[in-house]
């Protein structure tokens, strides 16, 4: 039976801690804390949090997780020169989620307008046209 209440309890500890991670309104002490929980799911949530602290993201750059480094790579929060970087993240689905972001930094577009990946390459391509025809032209 503590088996079970311990294990139910960690649960809601990483339940709890979930909430937290993607509040906007949690302290950066905090969302630090949780960039390196042992839950995928939580780190995930703090990578989307649109206000986690750059130095944190930066630190989450390399998380052996895929999706978490996407999700760094898509939060505006993160400095132009590592959204540079994620650009030439090893995994193919990190790049191919970058290039589908319409709103990524232009630079970091053409350059994996040029990827290996042909299916990156092209994603690219697209999100540079749709941000054309939305007025959101290359600077």
């Amino acid at each position: 039976m503590s088996n079970f209440i311990d294990n139910n309890q960690s649960f809601k500890s990483n339940q709890v801690h979930y909430i937290f991670a993607g509040n906007p309104n949690t302290p950066n002490f905090v969302l630090e804390k949780l960039s390196s929980h042992e839950d995928e799911r939580v780190r995930l949530r703090v990578a989307e949090n649109c206000n986690t602290n750059p130095l944190v993201l930066i630190d989450m750059v390399s998380d052996v997780s895929a999706e978490v480094r996407l999700a760094v790579a898509n939060n505006s929060n993160l400095p132009l020169l590592w959204r540079r970087f994620m650009a030439y993240d090893q995994c193919p689905d990190v790049r191919l989620g970058i290039a589908e972001n319409v709103m990524a930094p232009p630079v970091v577009l053409l350059h994996l307008v040029k990827d290996e990946n042909p299916f990156v390459a092209a994603r690219a391509r697209r999100s540079i046209e749709l941000r054309a025809q939305a007025g959101l032209f290359l600077n």
